[in-house]
This record gives C-alpha cells, sequence and structure tokens, in this order.
C-alpha cells in the first residue's frame, strides 16, 4: 500500500490513460492520410482524364456506333494479324509490332503484284 501512496495514482491507470491518448492519435492520423490520399487520387484521375472525350449515352440510343462491328455480338473487332496490343509498348513488343507490320505491307504488296499480273496487257 505504501506504493500507491507514492504515486498518488495507480500507474496501470496512468498507461491506460497513455494508450488512449495514442489509440486517439493514431485515429486521427489515419483519417488524415485518408483524406490526403483522396485527395491525391482525385488530382492524378483528373491528370489521366484531361483530354478525354465524355460520352452520355441515354435510355433509347443505340450504342451500335461505338462498336467497329456493329453487327457483331461481343467485344470489337480485332484483327488476329495485328493482335492489338494489351499494356505498355516496351522494347520487344515495339518490335513485334513492326514486323507484324512489315508483314501487313508485304502482303499487300505481294496481293497487288497479282491483282496487276491477272490484269491483261490490253487493257491496263
Amino acid at each position: 500500500m505504501p506504493n500507491r501512496l507514492a504515486y498518488k495514482s495507480n500507474p496501470q491507470e496512468t498507461q491506460h490513460k497513455d494508450a488512449q491518448v495514442k489509440v486517439e492519435y493514431v485515429k486521427r492520423l489515419y483519417d488524415q492520410v485518408k483524406v490526403q490520399i483522396a485527395k491525391k487520387n482525385e488530382i492524378y484521375a483528373k491528370q489521366a482524364n484531361k483530354n478525354k472525350k465524355e460520352v452520355v449515352l441515354e435510355l433509347g440510343d443505340d450504342p451500335g456506333h461505338l462498336r467497329a462491328n456493329a453487327f457483331q455480338e461481343g467485344g470489337n473487332d480485332e484483327n488476329p494479324k495485328t493482335g492489338q496490343i494489351q499494356g505498355p509498348m516496351i522494347r520487344s513488343r515495339t518490335k513485334q509490332s513492326v514486323d507484324t507490320l512489315q508483314q501487313m505491307v508485304a502482303g499487300i504488296l505481294k496481293k497487288a503484284q497479282v491483282e496487276k499480273d491477272e490484269v491483261p496487257s490490253g487493257e491496263g
């Protein structure tokens, strides 16, 4: 009992109060960080959407004009030869795109040459 008189209060109560103060501090800090993250996300979203055009569809609008092929079920047309690239354009993807483009151009030129050869010499 003499120990209690020297402290004037229970040390466990003091520790409990300190813990409560820390809990309140952490809660306030968490709320402040949460608000700051939300603000930053708004700024990032605004910057990312800077040049985007807003499309508003109303009930009864035909969204078919938004697709490359309005008669196709599912997603937009995707040319399997070009294979639309998803993700960042890294060196290997850029090389792959250039190779694919060169193959497409070579195919078009070959087709044009075949068509030119098929035309009789008197007509062309």
